[in-house]
């Protein structure tokens, strides 16, 4: 599953509070814990919400293939693995805003490296193939304004200025894109 799209289904299992838990994985209507592919799961932490829109995100399989996998989800989201994904998720302090603005930082750096991915493969230039458009290509539009706003341009006649300046190259707007995507969770390069 392409990770752009996992994060988005799984964000929006959670989005609204009442969609989201905390200290297991899902809940039915009654509050009763259930399993995650259950039909009455209606609401689920973040490690639920991940393994409800992909299957191979349970947790506690040790099948080398899955644990790869979901400690490269969590990593999606800023962790070491997944175990400490669900730790920071069931803090008694946790708060929903916090794990949605979590979800959306990742949705943003995946967004940002399918851009420069998209841009190193289909180049870019000052008119069709614009940082914007590609911006676009990979975002939806309030993505793209929250994405257009984190490579800190206030809108998007400022991005526009910035990516047609006569002396602008696709190695800068490579190095932004890169700068950027590390700066969302503090990565280095």
């Amino acid at each position: 599953m392409d990770n752009l799209k996992l994060l988005r289904d799984a964000l929006a299992l959670i989005q609204k509070p009442e969609g989201w838990i905390k200290l297991a994985m899902a809940k039915d209507v009654e509050g009763n814990d259930v399993q995650v592919f259950d039909e009455q799961a209606v609401c689920f932490c973040s490690v639920g919400a991940l393994s409800k829109v992909d299957p191979s995100f349970q947790s506690f399989v040790t099948r080398s293939g899955q644990w790869k996998r979901q400690c490269e989800t969590a990593q999606l989201l800023g962790f070491r693995d997944d175990d400490r994904l669900a730790t920071w998720n069931d803090h008694p302090d946790r708060k929903h805003e916090e794990v949605v603005d979590r979800f959306q930082k990742a949705i943003d750096r995946q967004i940002l490296l399918q851009t420069k991915a998209l841009i190193e493969k289909d180049g870019w230039d000052q008119r069709m193939n614009c940082l914007g458009f590609h911006l676009l290509d990979v975002g939806r539009e309030v993505e793209f304004h929250r994405v257009r706003n984190r490579l800190g341009f206030v809108n998007t006649e400022s991005l526009v200025e910035w990516n047609d300046h006569p002396d602008r190259t696709k190695q800068q707007v490579l190095d932004l894109l890169t700068k950027t995507a590390e700066e969302i969770f503090n990565y280095g390069p």
